[in-house]
């Protein structure tokens, strides 16, 4: 490399005071562009320089990633026999010369140190230039688009999942997220920023399993509002290894009625129900019983629901207050006749 101008090197930090990108070169005027001491280096040696003058530098994992010799070391085999060794060592080497004490103030804040020398951040620099390794970014459109199909795909879960896996969304999300980011910025070339989705997964999932969580329990009391003209008691089974989606449930009842009244016990052993427990419906309405129509709102998608007792009877005001007042146990009065007369057709059979 011929003897002349090698360029600055100057290091901006971003808005938080963390360094992350490096200038390649600065334009001064339109006919004249300031080369840094990488981009000096590139041109010297015929290295391909990137489109963009800023770029975002590919940190190395441990300290150790490029080689150090102190002062001392230099100058205890300049006086001695091991001048030869040394100078052999550095042989075809770039050498970056600068200082690694913090007192002399040569430090920069990166993502990986507090304290990481300003020499070292040179020598990463070099790196990434010589070897193409400055890290990647989507562009603001592809990050909207992916933004936009993780919030439909969350909508989309919350909608299907039922609660209990909806609880696990709120760490399972963000963490998958931050993941897949981790690995983009250590494995692959383009750095996918997900940290933001992350974020609003985070959010999100929170909501919407509060949400879900305060509308199972508000249709899980009787409201004086319902009617106590009569009353449909509804168990339901499942011989599927997967608790009904309360919610769907929910869903589905709205549909042709908003007085009911829906509660899942919290016992399967040795009932045949799934993880969760068999589910209780009171529907309170002063309609014409259609048996089929229930049947059709209980048909639930990822479980096998199957209706084992039905009954429908009419409450004067005593008895719906004595329901209302004591929904837990009338429940499991109806969950104890089911299984006895579920047990007594099975044993007839």
């Amino acid at each position: 490399m011929a003897t002349q101008r090698l360029g600055f090197h100057n290091i901006y930090p971003d808005d938080d005071g963390v360094n992350r990108h490096y200038r390649l070169w600065d334009d001064v005027s339109d006919s004249w562009r300031l080369l840094s001491l990488p981009a000096r280096l590139a041109e010297a040696f015929n290295w391909p320089l990137p489109a963009e003058a800023d770029q975002l530098l590919q940190l190395p994992l441990t300290e150790s990633a490029y080689p150090t010799v102190s002062f001392v070391e230099v100058w205890q085999a300049s006086q001695s026999r091991e001048k030869a060794l040394l100078g052999e060592k550095l042989r075809g080497k770039i050498v970056v010369i600068g200082s690694s004490a913090p007192s002399l103030f040569d430090v920069k804040v990166t993502p990986l140190s507090s304290i990481q020398p300003g020499v070292h951040l040179l020598a990463n620099a070099i790196d990434n230039v010589k070897n193409q390794r400055f890290l990647l970014t989507l562009d603001r459109e592809p990050h909207w688009i992916l933004g936009m199909l993780l919030l439909v795909g969350m909508f989309y879960a919350s909608m299907r999942l039922p609660m209990t896996v909806m609880r696990w969304g709120i760490l399972v999300a963000p963490t998958a997220l931050i993941g897949i980011s981790y690995l983009s910025l250590n494995v692959g070339g383009v750095f996918i920023d997900l940290t933001g989705a992350a974020s609003r997964a985070f959010v999100f999932f929170s909501l919407m399993t509060f949400y879900g969580i305060l509308r199972v329990q508000y249709f899980g009391t009787v409201r004086e509002s319902s009617r106590p003209f009569s009353v449909c008691t509804t168990v339901v089974l499942v011989s599927a290894p997967t608790p009904i989606n309360l919610n769907a449930l929910i869903d589905k009842m709205c549909v042709f009625s908003r007085h009911f009244t829906v509660l899942q016990a919290s016992w399967a052993a040795g009932t045949g129900a799934a993880s969760g427990g068999p589910v209780c419906l009171f529907l309170f309405d002063n309609f014409e019983y259609d048996e089929a129509r229930v049947i059709a709102a209980l048909q639930l998608d990822g479980a096998t629901a199957s209706i084992a007792g039905v009954s429908h009877r009419r409450l004067d005001a005593g008895a719906f207050e004595f329901l209302r007042q004591n929904l837990g146990q009338s429940a499991w009065a109806a969950f104890g006749e089911t299984l006895v007369m579920k047990d007594r057709t099975e044993n007839e059979k």
